[in-house]
């Protein structure tokens, strides 16, 4: 959390130069990388493991950073700002049913693989779904501007569009 309250700052500037889906993807990517990362660190014991999990943690945290302050852009940039309070409270119910599932599904992967099975199952999803996204979501026509060209669906066909259901879905897989 502390690394998401320094990093987020950072992703709002990085959003005006690069883009929202890059910054988005690119933390997206971070945040599955770092995550799988975590599964090699079952061998090692005392300070190296404390070492590694600090610092896949912090990388954690800064792709989280990325990825959670440009999604709720993304989503704006989709529904256009009449809407966005609805919709950035369905991102909320995305990351309460992360935060919900993931400690009962992690425990199940733990069970049938030891402890990397529940970082890299996870961090092979978030890769999916980074790709997946990435696939969805138009490049930047404006990159310098924060732009992504992305125009809003009507607002009642919004939860039709699969673009707003791959970004909820990405949602709660990091959380």
């Amino acid at each position: 959390a502390a690394v998401v309250v320094v990093g987020a700052p950072v992703a709002a500037h990085l959003m005006d130069s690069v883009g929202r889906r890059t910054v988005y993807l690119v933390g997206l990517g971070t945040v599955a990388l770092a995550t799988a990362a975590m599964g090699a660190a079952a061998p090692l014991h005392g300070a190296p493991f404390i070492a590694l999990c600090l610092a896949l943690r912090v990388l954690q945290g800064l792709g989280s950073a990325l990825e959670e302050t440009a999604a709720y852009a993304l989503v704006v940039a989709l529904v256009g700002a009449d809407e966005a309070s609805f919709y950035l409270g369905v991102c909320e119910l995305s990351t309460g049913l992360g935060y919900m599932l993931g400690p009962p599904l992690g425990g199940v992967l733990y069970n049938a693989g030891g402890f990397a099975a529940p970082f890299v199952a996870l961090g092979a999803l978030l890769l999916a779904a980074a790709a997946c996204i990435g696939g969805a979501l138009p490049r930047s026509k404006a990159a310098n501007s924060g732009s992504d060209g992305v125009e809003p669906p009507p607002p009642p066909g919004l939860l039709r569009n699969a673009r707003v259901w791959a970004l909820l879905g990405a949602c709660a897989l990091a959380n």
